[in-house]
């Protein structure tokens, strides 16, 4: 003897819903998938009625950004101030003027530098074992300032590079970029030790400090210099 089964169905939408009820609704800001859910019935049923009624979909409230033409193919970047293609659009500003704003917060400035770092090893042929999580961590953990000569660091994109610019620098110059031979510290700091061992480097950066170099600011403390230390 055999048992039938009976598969659930699903529930059959009603196609039935008056004009007034869509307008309505209509009226205050709904979206199609939540019209079709409010009356019952499918999306594609909602979408012929508003077209029937000459109604448009409701979208994100608020006009669209409108910007400054240039040409049949450019427009006026409302930041620079700059024609540039219309392809280099984002809303109404140019997409290195997006790219300026991103990296000059912290956040942005820590990610483009971090990426141009492995970017560098893995042209040089060097170990790149840092994770972005522990690069920023770093950067916390010193301050924002200079692991040998304790002075504040700045974020300089697109402006051009000063001295005390945010770099990297391998402590030991044969290593890798490990987490234990690396260090933040500002750009001139970083060109003036090159490839000189630590120790080295800290007692130049005394003499120089003592003798009143304009561009050298007072070096850590000895204790504070030891690479074993730092991290």
């Amino acid at each position: 003897m055999s048992i039938l089964t009976v598969s659930p169905t699903k529930p059959i939408k009603s196609s039935k819903f008056s004009d007034g009820q869509l307008t309505e609704l209509h009226s205050q800001r709904m979206s199609i998938p939540k019209l079709a859910k409010q009356l019952g019935v499918s999306q594609q049923s909602v979408c012929k009625r508003l077209k029937e009624l000459g109604l448009k979909p409701n979208g994100k409230p608020g006009p669209f950004p409108k910007y400054k033409k240039a040409g049949p193919e450019g427009f006026l970047c409302s930041s620079c101030g700059k024609a540039k293609p219309l392809r280099q659009r984002k809303g109404t500003i140019c997409k290195k003027c997006t790219h300026d704003r991103w990296v000059s917060t912290r956040e942005g400035a820590l990610r483009c530098r971090y990426s141009m770092k492995k970017c560098h090893a893995r042209q040089k042929g060097l170990q790149f074992s840092l994770t972005l999580e522990y690069f920023k961590n770093l950067y916390e953990q010193q301050g924002g300032r200079d692991g040998y000569t304790d002075e504040q660091m700045t974020f300089a994109f697109g402006h051009g590079r000063s001295r005390t610019t945010v770099s990297l620098d391998r402590i030991d110059n044969e290593g890798a970029y490990t987490p234990d031979n690396v260090k933040f510290c500002c750009l001139g700091a970083n060109a003036k030790k090159r490839n000189k061992p630590v120790d080295q480097f800290m007692v130049q950066l005394e003499l120089d400090f003592s003798n009143g170099v304009s561009d050298v600011s007072q070096p850590k403390a000895k204790e504070e210099s030891n690479p074993e230390n730092t991290l």
